[in-house]
């Protein structure tokens, strides 16, 4: 929307078709929120309201009922937050308080989603991967990744301890966003990274492919005339 307001609008592309319908409009308006899916259903948590304030609220929507539902609040509340979705659960990380803007935190929360019901509680991680404001969560097979820059910059957690994987995306200063795809069943995994380079003004993007353990980056070119800022990616399989 026209200068980053808040939204309330979806919209579900049939990706076969290449048809785009309105969906049920989100149970509030807010924005830079958290938005992550998994299973058919999309998890939207965070953001900010109208007056700049931060939220601890949390939606699943079941795109085949085209229905939302409340999830039980986050236990801190996180603007700009980072959301991955694994199987049977949906981790939050990062985000801005309300009286601190920019000071973005390092905790991390988990909603599992195999439980009956919606009544379990968000529990806490801990603390992430470090510079978090400078580091991307990605689920990548059944994991998640944190791809930050220099050497190590590529982490593993796999819900009770972080794990080196490989260095970050060669000359890259920041990440600014990182997808993950493959489900780790047979399928090839990779994960898709844009960053900052040199300045801090320039954008650039790689793919690493992790091919039995055999983990390699391989630059990807930007299309010419890009110059927006990526602030979501997602990943299908067709």
């Amino acid at each position: 929307p026209a200068a980053l307001c808040l939204t309330r609008d979806v919209r579900v592309l049939d990706v076969p078709a290449g048809v785009w319908r309105r969906g049920a409009a989100m149970p509030d308006s807010r924005g830079f929120f958290g938005c992550t899916g998994s299973g058919g259903v999309v998890y939207v948590a965070g953001g900010h309201d109208e007056s700049k304030n931060a939220l601890r609220a949390a939606y699943a929507y079941d795109v085949a009922s085209d229905a939302w539902r409340a999830l039980p609040d986050m236990s801190e509340e996180r603007d700009e937050p980072q959301l991955v979705a694994n199987p049977g659960r949906v981790l939050a990380a990062s985000g801005d308080p309300t009286d601190a803007q920019g000071a973005v935190k390092k905790t991390a929360e988990r909603y599992t989603t195999t439980t009956t019901g919606d009544a379990t509680a968000w529990s806490s991680e801990g603390d992430m991967a470090p510079n978090t404001a400078e580091t991307c969560l990605a689920a990548v097979g059944g994991k998640v990744w944190a791809v930050g820059a220099g050497k190590g910059g590529v982490r593993e957690w796999d819900g009770g301890a972080w794990r080196d994987v490989a260095d970050g995306p060669p000359g890259m200063k920041a990440c600014v966003k990182a997808v993950g795809a493959g489900d780790g069943d047979g399928a090839a995994m990779f994960v898709f990274v844009f960053g900052k380079v040199e300045d801090g003004k320039q954008y650039a993007a790689w793919v690493m492919e992790d091919a039995g353990g055999a983990a390699r980056w391989r630059g990807v070119a930007v299309p010419p005339g890009f110059g927006g800022f990526v602030y979501s990616g997602a990943a299908v399989r067709v």
